[in-house]
């Protein structure tokens, strides 16, 4: 029960952060505390409450896949993958290489990518 609280938990923390998932962090605050009662021996398991936590998970499902289609991140440019796996490598170079008192510039050699 400790792990099902603590997912109901973890998307609590992340829905109530963003405004606009309020009804979310809402509905999976209430689960936290129910599943926390039957974790700690205060509400009895039985198929009523356990049909409330289902159907819970159920909505929560559907409302995060809207949220995920919602807010799907396009496809990274080519370039931008190009520059960042190039900083990349600069970077693995410079914690094998002899410190240097002066910071490595990556300008000119960023530009003609």
């Amino acid at each position: 029960m400790e792990s099902v609280r603590r997912n109901f938990h973890n998307i609590k923390g992340t829905a109530l952060s963003i405004p606009a998932l309020e009804p979310i962090g809402e509905a999976a605050a209430l689960c936290e505390r129910i599943a926390a009662a039957l974790q700690q021996g205060r509400l009895a398991m039985n198929p009523g409450v356990l049909g409330v936590l289902a159907e819970s998970c159920d909505y929560l499902i559907v409302q995060l896949n809207r949220v995920r289609q919602t807010l799907a991140p396009k496809v990274m440019p080519t370039s931008l993958e190009q520059k960042l796996e190039f900083c990349r490598d600069r970077i693995v170079q410079l914690e094998t290489a002899v410190p240097s008192a002066v910071p490595l510039s990556l300008d000119e050699e960023l530009r003609r990518i």
